[in-house]
């Protein structure tokens, strides 16, 4: 899996999931988180924010999720528990707690839903 365009491609995803249903709507209200992924030599970030016109400047917390490709593309499918992963090693996440389980909700709130 290349990194670039496919991380781009979750993340855009995972925007979209959460604007699409207003229960995770009106839990982004009050937040202001900016996340980053490291895979390697590689880097990206989105910001959650409940307010239309925040700017990237104006994020107070920060949270760090690094760990290959494949973990970090479970974990934005919802198909594996951020504690989880974090506890087999899998992957590396720093911030605070608080916001570091408000993100694993959310990962897995946002899982695709799968059609029979």
């Amino acid at each position: 899996m290349k990194w670039g365009i496919f991380i781009e491609e979750l993340l855009a995803l995972l925007k979209d999931n959460i604007k699409d249903r207003k229960h995770l709507k009106s839990l982004i209200q009050q937040k202001n988180i900016r996340v980053h992924f490291i895979s390697g030599e590689e880097e990206s970030h989105f910001t959650l924010s409940g307010s239309e016109d925040a700017r990237e400047g104006d994020t107070n917390r920060d949270v760090i999720i690094s760990g290959n490709l494949q973990s970090i593309h479970e974990i934005l499918n919802g198909k594996a528990r951020l504690q989880t992963m974090m506890r087999r090693g899998d992957i590396k996440v720093t911030g605070r707690f608080r916001e570091i389980l408000f993100l694993e909700s959310l990962f897995l709130l946002c899982k695709p839903y799968a059609v029979k």
